[in-house]
């Protein structure tokens, strides 16, 4: 499984704890001794808490229903269970299936709308 760090708090442990006050007197880092801690900082640095999304889309053919590109699982159905519909999320796997575009659409910033 992938692992993630959060860039900005590995930057601020670099710049605390690789800062060459910290060094002994009279000592000079070396550029391998830079490349040390670099790598030593990334190894032991925590992972971030993260979840891995998938992506899918129905996928439409013929008269058939649709199914999830990720797991082939079918759409929900409607209230009355007679009709599937392309629902944003498969029930089966979790798969996201809205478009990138609309992703980009959903996500507001804040006091972008105005409040009654």
């Amino acid at each position: 499984m992938k692992e993630y760090i959060e860039r900005e708090a590995l930057m601020n442990h670099i710049k605390a704890n690789g800062n060459p006050d910290n060094l002994p007197d009279g000592y000079v880092a070396t550029p391998n001794d830079v490349y040390v801690f670099a790598i030593a900082a990334v190894e032991t640095f925590p992972a971030a808490d993260v979840v891995e999304r998938k992506r899918g889309e129905w996928i439409h053919v013929g008269h058939y229903p649709p199914y999830c590109s990720e797991c082939e699982g079918l759409p929900p159905k409607d209230c009355e269970g007679k009709e599937f519909y392309d629902s944003d999320f498969c029930p089966n796997c979790g798969a996201d299936m809205r478009s990138p575009q609309n992703i980009l659409c959903d996500q507001t910033e804040e006091g972008e709308h105005e409040t009654d």
